[in-house]
């Protein structure tokens, strides 16, 4: 898989100096690196005239000279995937900016909007000259600051990062995907100019910047489909348990039995259920190394016992199941369905029914 590593995503300089950029790049022999140094792409770059090592086809490291407000872009393609043409599709990409020592002592921001839900965020930023978003992302942790000034997030506080695409425009719009729902959330982002003049905008930091919507979340048991009794001579006597793991502490768990559980000659009877969990608002929580997909995972599960008082009982179920919880703006959804399908446990257990499961989300203050 290629690989692009700036050796400083920032470097500073005051004019009329300049300094070297250096990207370090890991790619296959067949892909091409291609470079722009802000008068747009060329390529693909002649690698091992440049670096002039034998293994420059597969890494190495590219540099350019840069004066402050200049950008130094480099990105790793398939051949016939080059910034010039229709397929464009980067298998690695990477920006280094070149700032002045200090940041601007004018305002750079001239204007800044903010909408979010449950599980995202939206940024619009408006700057009074045409700039670069070189830097931006939304962390639980208050966002930290090196020594030129630059904000750093705590990879492990840290589900909204970006990797803004470095486009000279004075309206920016940028959304991150991905938030905890009820988080606290800090917002920065760096924008620079042309000349090399930056600033850094934080919005509100006391005591953070915005809090994400809390999930709601219903799920409903409706209906169960017997397609085997277990009995094959007569109906059969059954206890089968349902729950939902990852909406709330305990988990909630159900309970349904029938002691003349009949499966129409297998051919899937349905009984009634009706056992629906209507959870509160709640905050999800994430701990590192716990990844964003199983902070927010919801799933369901069901195992059942047919009891057979002369032979050894049959069991059956389902294992976890994962309801599909959208993120973005797209989050909040209504009566989806599922059929959370429970067959024989073990080899010789003949008993198999099905749960029809009907849930929704929504996101509230």
């Amino acid at each position: 898989m290629a690989e692009l590593t700036p050796a400083s995503k920032f470097i500073f300089v005051d004019p009329p100096g300049e300094r070297e950029a250096s990207i370090n790049y890991k790619k296959d022999e067949s892909e091409e690196a291609w470079e722009n140094i802000g008068g747009g792409w060329i390529g693909p770059a002649k690698v091992y005239e440049r670096v002039g090592t034998k293994d420059a086809g597969v890494r190495g490291a590219l540099t350019a000279k840069l004066t402050p407000g200049k950008i130094y872009q480099l990105c790793i393609t398939r051949v016939g995937e080059g910034p010039l043409t229709e397929r464009y599709e980067p298998q690695a990409f990477a920006t280094v900016f070149c700032l002045r020592l200090k940041s601007s002592e004018k305002a750079l921001v001239q204007e800044y909007a903010l909408d979010f839900g449950g599980t995202w965020s939206w940024h619009k930023i408006v700057t009074l000259v045409k700039t670069y978003i070189a830097e931006a992302g939304v962390s639980r942790g208050s966002i930290l600051f090196d020594g030129q000034g630059i904000p750093t997030f705590n990879p492990n506080l840290t589900e909204g990062s970006l990797e803004p695409k470095p486009l000279l425009i004075t309206n920016h719009v940028m959304e991150f995907p991905g938030l905890l729902p009820g988080q606290n959330y800090f917002f920065a982002f760096l924008v620079m100019d042309p000349s090399g003049q930056w600033e850094v905008y934080q919005g509100k930091t006391h005591p953070y910047f915005f809090t994400t919507l809390r999930r709601q979340l219903s799920v409903e048991f409706s209906t169960i489909h017997v397609y085997n009794d277990g009995d094959w001579a007569t109906t059969g006597e059954a206890r089968i348990q349902m729950g939902v793991i990852g909406a709330t502490k305990p988990d909630p768990r159900y309970e349904w039995s029938n002691d003349e559980l009949d499966d129409w000659g297998e051919t899937d009877r349905p009984y009634a259920l009706g056992y629906r969990y209507d959870g509160r608002p709640e905050t999800v929580e994430r701990e590192p190394p716990e990844s964003l997909f199983e902070a927010l995972r919801v799933d369901v599960w069901s195992n059942g016992k047919e009891n057979d008082f002369v032979l050894l009982d049959d069991l059956a179920m389902s294992g976890r199941q994962s309801l599909p919880l959208p993120i973005g703006r797209g989050e909040s959804i209504a009566n989806q369905t599922c059929l959370l399908d429970c067959p024989g446990a073990y080899a010789g257990d003949i008993f198999h029914y099905g749960i029809d499961v009907i849930w929704s989300v929504t996101y509230v203050p």
